[in-house]
């Protein structure tokens, strides 16, 4: 039979190794390795005839037990099946019965089981050849891994200068940055651009990736670095690839926290609504490396598998039991069936892997980090750690021709250098056998990335560089990293670094645009000439405390006059809230004790309202400084404490005579018997103080910490187990919120290894420090009257505490003196409350200590016999101009008793209050004068500073006290303080004027206490 002849050609094939042939000149050299691996690297030759493709491989091991069978025949073969149902039979340790069906191709044959092949199960397939030629049928086997591994997510792509365990901090800020009108939240990263020439037309696109100072974002932006789109995604700390696709769509690749399985594709419409998310068939783990989709619908797409393999006989030194990683790619149609799949396991020898670590325990050899379709219509791959871009025929999976590693077939006639731990190959569109790649070179000496462009004669086996461009000087990109030939003949480079570096250059080499986006750094880049348009308005919120902070955007249209504002405590709600052209707002009264919720609309020119954005929510705990976030610590009662037991475990909780809290555990482990509290409010940048008693009937160990409440359960203050005695002791630790703000984070006890009887009490939770940034505005009115947006309302009523979280009002009972009128346009002006010196009423608001600028307004238009004389704290306002319509006044007070006080001056004759604005000074500090002593390190004032800024600390007993700073290398530049202090608060003066722009550290020492904050100086 012809089918037993090729099997024994291809024994005697693969038995021939490449050194035979050596004494060949190079062309013929190639042209003999070009036919060897044309039949061996895919057993093609032990295909019969009417076979093209078959996966899996006959003999092939390790496969998914997931897997279908797929089948293609030759094309004169198709239309001879008799019967499509038995043409594929399965049989492992049991029978498969299944469906076998074409594809939408109306080529491919596939066959899905009804179950799932086992594990570690050898399984024969027979092809009933018979049915289409005079031959017998095909039998063949393959087998199933029996584990498939996880590997650290280390062994992926990054750059040598970011650490994947480098957590990100991002300080929320009080002032809005707009950019050309689009509002972007606190941790969007700063963009900068430059133009000296003039680029190819279109938008450029790009993920952050391993943020630093940024958030998660998905970026578009114009040239001037205007934002076109944004999208927030929570809990990411990669991004990969951001894409425009040949069918409109738009992808983008993002990795959470949890783990390497949760790579998710993304995939968007053009209106960026969510329609899809992807995932390889077969039930492999989604890789980060590519998603493709073609004009046609079907999507190119990595796949990732890790299975233990015994190396111990096979690589010098190699382990016995090792995680070695299977990286594929498929083609899957537009139903996400698999039509073609390709496993580098199948094709390329471990052994080719020659700069890898082949020892270790764990193994990435391939690391294919591109595919594309070819002018052909064949597939090119990129495997960065065999050095080696593949042409793998779309029909047979064959391997066409092999560029660079150690299987090279082409001579290089005019490029001393080869490809090195390349990224990103590309056939150049329009230019046949012309590739772009984006060299990382990271195994090159010297190191040096470029962009280059080959061209290949298939014939001659030669490649010839055409085109290349480095930077001057030289970048050293150690992974990720892209090229993209525009239509016009522009090249687009992404140099990701330790931030975004992206160019745009001639095919003279000359530069036409830079762009670099801080904070991050990124996958790949692209410029698309594309715009889209939002069906809806994007809403991100984010959560200031004090006050909600909303940023809405309709991306793409033009033609939005405003948006309305919807808020609520119940979700998806439909009570106006207000009206706003800008594209953020700030909402200043949000509902305390309680999870708000919001939506958006666009409305156009016409009056038009857009539908509703997605509902964004954000639990409110409005806490000041010295105030505990721990409700019921005291333990009173029970309320608000929950507490837990696995069903492992035995403990109970009941309350003492002295309102302590008793946990009796009898048995269990650590996180088995949990005492917590949900709902707490965590700012980033503030510093906590955590506090309890605690003593035993025995001694023992328990875990009490503040943490995130789901997973990955962050320890936020990074505190230890704590040690109980017999005697009551009193638990602090004090730690800096550096993470993101969490507005429902928890204080729980783990107590399953402690045994006996457990007393908890005095819990408490205070943030200390300054509220820089935190703005309260009061309209003054009668009841009923409609209130500004963003103002607090005030009616005449007495002091009390409001919904809002603040308590304001008139002192000695409500102050009847108040009024509307009409003849004002701006409805801050339309209301008044009378402060009248003959019956003197006093208005108060409750404010922490501290710095406050404020804005007053006082008068009334239909009135002249007025004197807006006022007293503010001990600051007299006097209303220089006599008896008149309205003044304005501008003050900065200090606050020592906790209340904003305001009354009328000797002086003053029926002085009629509008309006006041107050917020804090940057560098407010709280005077805890009535708290216990505290030691606090307020953020530099002003931040990013140039060159001076103002360090102010306070220290809670005397001590030496040091106060340094250090460079990012952790290098101390100024030493401002080193001496003995008493107890109070201090203010010290830093001049960074010989020092280069940065970031800095300043470290406040006192005794064993340490605080470490940063600043910027930006020259």
């Amino acid at each position: 039979m012809k089918w037993n002849i090729r099997k024994t050609l291809l024994q005697t094939v693969i038995q021939w190794k490449p050194n035979r042939i050596s004494a060949f000149p190079i062309q013929v050299r190639n042209r003999i390795l070009t036919g060897l691996l044309m039949i061996a690297g895919l057993k093609a030759g032990s295909l019969p005839e009417p076979i093209m493709y078959v996966h899996p491989l006959p003999d092939s091991r390790f496969h998914s037990t997931q897997t279908t069978i797929i089948l293609k025949l030759s094309s004169g073969y198709r239309n001879h099946i008799s019967n499509l149902e038995s043409l594929i039979r399965v049989k492992g340790t049991r029978s498969y019965s299944g469906s076998t069906f074409f594809a939408q191709d109306h080529k491919t044959i596939i066959f899905r089981p009804d179950q799932f092949f086992m594990p570690n199960e050898t399984v024969t397939v027979t092809i009933a050849l018979s049915q289409v030629d005079d031959t017998n049928d095909f039998v063949y086997s393959f087998s199933t891994a029996d584990n498939q591994a996880q590997l650290p997510k280390e062994s992926d792509d990054f750059n040598d200068s970011v650490s994947l365990k480098k957590q990100p901090n991002r300080i929320l800020s009080d002032e809005v940055r707009i950019i050309n009108g689009v509002a972007v939240p606190s941790d969007f990263p700063v963009i900068t651009t430059r133009q000296p020439g003039t680029t190819e037309p279109g938008l450029i696109f790009y993920a952050t990736n391993y943020p630093t100072t940024s958030g998660d974002y998905l970026i578009i932006c114009k040239n001037d670095g205007t934002p076109y789109y944004y999208r927030n995604i929570p809990d990411v700390i990669r991004s990969g690839n951001f894409l425009l696709h040949a069918n409109g769509w738009l992808s983008a690749h993002l990795y959470d926290q949890r783990g390497r399985s949760y790579w998710r594709n993304l995939v968007f419409d053009s209106t960026f609504t969510l329609i899809d998310v992807y995932r390889p068939g077969h039930g492999y783990e989604t890789d980060n490396h590519e998603l493709q989709f073609l004009a046609n619908g079907h999507a190119l797409i990595n796949a990732h598998q890790v299975v233990k393999m015994d190396l111990s006989n096979y690589i010098p030194g190699g382990r016995s039991s090792v995680n070695v990683e299977g990286m594929h790619f498929q083609e899957l149609d537009q139903d996400k069936n698999v039509i073609f799949e390709w496993r580098g396991w199948d094709h390329y020898d471990i052994k080719d892997a020659v700069k890898e670590n082949l020892t270790g325990g764990n193994i990435d050899y391939i690391h294919l980090n591109s595919i594309d379709i070819d002018y052909d219509s064949n597939y090119v791959v990129s495997c960065r750690n065999l050095e080696e871009v593949t042409k793998i025929n779309r029909n047979t999976g064959r391997i066409m021709w092999r560029l660079g590693g150690v299987n090279n077939q082409f001579e290089h006639i005019n490029d001393d250098v080869m490809i090195s731990y390349q990224h990103d190959a590309r056939p150049v569109r329009g230019k046949p056998d012309h590739y772009l790649i984006f060299d990382n070179g990271r195994m090159r000496n010297p190191h040096f990335s470029r962009a280059v462009e080959y061209e290949l004669d298939t014939l001659a086996m030669t490649a010839k560089v055409v085109w290349q461009y480095r930077y001057t000087p030289d970048r050293r990109v150690g992974g990720m990293g892209s090229s993209q030939r525009l239509p016009g003949g522009n090249t687009l480079i992404d140099w990701p670094l330790s931030r975004t570096n992206i160019c745009e250059v001639t095919p003279e080499g000359e530069i036409v645009f830079e762009l670099f986006s801080e904070g991050h750094t990124n996958y790949r880049c692209r410029r698309f000439n594309w715009y889209g348009k939002m069906k809806i308005p994007y809403l991100q919120v984010e959560n200031h405390g004090y006050y909600i902070r909303l940023f809405f955007n309709k991306f793409g249209d033009s033609d939005v006059d405003h948006y309305n504002i919807y808020a609520g405590t119940e979700d998806n709600p439909s009570t106006f809230l207000a009206s706003t052209s800008q594209t953020y707002y700030d909402v200043m009264n949000p509902v305390n004790q309680a999870v708000n919720y919001y939506r958006v609309t666009a409305v156009n020119h016409y009056g038009e309202e857009s539908e509703f954005s997605e509902t964004q929510n954000s639990y409110v705990q409005f806490i000041i400084s010295g105030q505990n976030a721990v409700l019921n610590g005291t333990f009173g009662s029970f309320l608000y404490w929950i507490f837990v037991t696995d069903p492992s475990a035995s403990a109970t909780r009941t309350l003492t005579s002295d309102r302590e809290c008793m946990v009796h555990v009898e048995s269990g482990s650590l996180d088995q018997v949990r005492l917590y509290q949900n709902k707490i409010l965590l700012l980033q940048g503030k510093t906590y103080v955590f506090e309890f008693d605690a003593y035993g009937s025995t001694t023992g160990i328990i875990d009490a910490v503040v943490e995130k409440k789901e997973a990955p359960n962050t320890n936020y203050g990074k505190i230890g187990s704590s040690y109980i005695t017999k005697q009551k002791q009193h638990f602090r630790y004090t730690f800096e919120m550096e993470d993101l703000t969490d507005n429902d984070a928890r204080v729980i006890f783990k107590c399953g290894d402690f045994t006996g009887d457990l007393y908890l009490d005095n819990v408490s939770l205070v943030y200390t420090g300054s509220e820089s940034g935190q703005t309260v505005r009061i309209n003054f009115q009668p009841d009923g009257i409609e209130t500004p947006a963003g103002y607090l309302a005030d009616t005449g009523a007495g002091y009390e505490s409001h919904s809002s979280g603040f308590s304001y009002g008139w002192l000695d009972g409500p102050n009847g003196e108040t009024r509307y009128r009409d003849t004002a346009k701006d409805i801050r002006f339309a209301t008044l409350n009378h402060m009248q010196k003959s019956d003197p009423r006093t208005w108060e608001i409750a404010l922490m200590n501290g710095e406050y600028n404020l804005h007053i307004v006082m008068g009334d238009p239909s009135n002249t016999d007025q004197i807006n004389d006022i007293q503010i704290e001990n600051i007299t306002l006097k209303d220089t101009d006599g008896e008149d319509y309205f003044d304005e006044y501008t003050v900065t007070v200090q606050i020592q008793d906790g209340r904003l006080t305001l009354s009328p001056a000797s002086t003053s004759m029926n002085a009629k209050l509008c309006f006041i604005d107050i917020s804090s000074g940057a560098s407010a500090i709280i005077d805890d004068s009535a708290q216990p002593a505290i030691f606090a390190l307020v953020q530099n004032a002003p931040n990013p500073f140039n060159p001076e800024t103002v360090i102010r600390y306070r220290i809670k007993k005397k001590a030496r006290v040091s106060l340094q700073v250090f460079n990012i290398h952790g290098q101390r530049v100024a030493e401002l303080v080193d001496t003995l202090q008493n107890p109070g608060t201090y203010a010290v003066c830093f001049d960074g004027s010989g020092l280069a722009s940065g970031i800095y550290c300043y470290r406040l020492r006192s005794g064993k206490e340490v605080i470490t904050r940063r600043m910027v100086l930006m020259k």
